[in-house]
């Protein structure tokens, strides 16, 4: 932290005025403009220091953006960050959970600003057990009668705890 109203904190420290976290970078200061956006780079609210006015005197740069290699649920398709102004579709279950990813790595937000690229995968080939290509976009989501949150103790089996709805829109997908 500094203790200075009159030196600025150093590059990458999180400052928070009036609610409002800005990160701090070479060039000034860049907002964080939503919560989902804040989640992609895996920050903590609590690693965030008070703004003082030597940060707020910094110019405002960009807003950040979501943290290249992040995967975000817009409105239950799920897309691939790639690139500051890129988002990939996944054609495939199996493409998404081929590449690592886990269905509670994606983070609700929205993609609106962002180029759709080319298909994750390729052409959308599945890559599972059964054979052929996918004309459609996957879009997944929490289905409507996912149990109530919960307690589950450690070790029981058959525990419902989430239920996930698959729909593809335009076209077939395989998955």
């Amino acid at each position: 932290n500094v203790d200075s109203a009159t030196m600025a904190h150093p590059n990458g420290t999180l400052v928070n005025s009036s609610g409002t976290i800005f990160q701090i970078t070479p060039t000034g200061r860049a907002g964080i403009p939503t919560l989902a956006v804040f989640n992609s780079w895996g920050f903590d609210f609590a690693k965030s220091v008070p703004a003082n006015s030597a940060d707020m005197a910094k110019s405002a740069d960009a807003n950040l953006g979501y943290r290249v290699g992040s995967v975000i649920n817009d409105g239950g398709t799920i897309w691939g960050i790639t690139s500051a102004s890129e988002k990939r579709g996944f054609p495939t279950a199996s493409c998404y959970t081929d590449l690592g990813y886990s269905w509670t790595m994606a983070i609700v937000g929205s993609v609106s600003g962002y180029a759709a690229g080319t298909a994750m995968c390729g052409s959308g080939s599945g890559s599972g057990s059964g054979s052929g290509t996918s004309t459609g976009t996957l879009s997944a989501s929490l289905a409507s009668d996912t149990p109530a949150a919960g307690i589950v103790i450690k070790n029981t089996a058959r525990a419902p705890f989430t239920k996930i709805q698959l729909t593809a829109t335009g076209g077939d997908v395989v998955i």
